[in-house]
């Protein structure tokens, strides 16, 4: 073997080597047959070698797509977390508005129910003390029609009573329209 071998060597080359002859060389058949084993297995070698390399490649092309799918995955999750994040964040802020807007409102109401207490009161007041000085007008005038009736300085006029009360019950009722209840503790009708 007087030449270099190359491992880059095909199953061609090794069947087509030719080796220089010599005396006491070796049996050409047996060579050749050798060669053509050993060119076999090269074949098949060489075969699985190129499958192999294949299925290496479309390995390598699944681990680069499982690598971007968890690029993708990852950054779903990161946009999803950002997502949640922000929704919490906005939930929060409505609510903190609701309550700020309830508080405003119970605020409000409070004082206008305060307004209406002290109205109320300032108006129960003035009835009270319109119905007192009613009372005591009445007082006063049934006091001197009795006086005068006693006295017999009474000058007799016809005066029909149940016509006055509805006409005096008008009136009070223009000027304070929560007086019924002094009507019906009084019996006027």
């Amino acid at each position: 073997m007087g030449r270099d071998i190359d491992m880059s060597i095909t199953p061609i080359e090794v069947r087509k080597m030719e080796f220089k002859k010599s005396m006491r060389g070796f049996d050409s058949e047996e060579v050749e047959s050798f060669l053509e084993i050993i060119a076999d297995k090269l074949e098949e070698l060489l075969r699985e070698n190129m499958a192999l390399k294949e299925q290496m490649r479309e390995l390598e092309r699944k681990i680069e797509d499982y690598r971007n799918l968890e690029i993708t995955l990852q950054n779903t999750l990161t946009s999803a977390q950002k997502s949640v994040e922000q929704i919490k964040k906005n939930a929060e802020q409505e609510a903190d508005l609701i309550l700020q807007n309830a508080r405003l409102q119970a605020e409000n109401i409070l004082s206008k129910v305060r307004a209406d207490v002290v109205e109320m009161t300032t108006e129960i007041s003035a009835l009270n003390t319109h119905r007192a000085t009613l009372k005591a007008q009445m007082k006063g005038f049934l006091a001197a029609q009795l006086k005068a009736l006693e006295s017999g300085d009474i000058n007799y006029k016809k005066v029909d009573i149940e016509d006055s009360f509805p006409r005096i019950k008008r009136k009070v009722k223009s000027k304070a329209p929560s007086l019924d209840n002094l009507f019906e503790e009084t019996n006027i009708k």
